[in-house]
């Protein structure tokens, strides 16, 4: 799609560097933006920044060890979408979010259960 309004309306990318290392009984992610050859900006799209320190851990809930995990996930992003206040933006991030955690948690739930053999 070619950017509309300004930017507002328009597809997006990203290129991201990720490392992942296991720490204990934990799993930290941290991802930025990088550059990479034939990777570049293209005209009908808009490229989004993941900054630094943007990333996800993983580690087990001290109450409920082997059924449940902790999930931090600090994410900072320039969607560069011109006017539109940030406080917005992050509520729409933050809802977007919530709604894949839930979805996911929905999702290991039935596999859950197709899994275990039935009582």
């Amino acid at each position: 799609m070619e950017p509309k309004l300004g930017g507002i309306l328009a597809s997006r990318d990203f290129v991201y560097v990720s490392l992942g290392r296991k720490i204990e009984d934990s799993y930290f992610v941290c991802m930025c933006s990088t550059e990479w050859p034939e990777k570049e900006p293209k005209q009908d799209m808009v490229r989004v920044e993941v900054e630094e320190g943007s990333g996800l851990s993983f580690s087990p809930d001290p109450e409920h060890k082997t059924t449940r995990t902790l999930l931090r996930w600090v994410i900072s992003m320039d969607m560069k979408i011109p006017l539109v206040p940030t406080l917005f933006l992050h509520q729409l991030h933050v809802e977007g979010c919530r709604q894949y955690v839930l979805c996911m948690r929905k999702y290991l739930s039935m596999r859950q259960e197709l899994l275990l053999p039935a009582s």
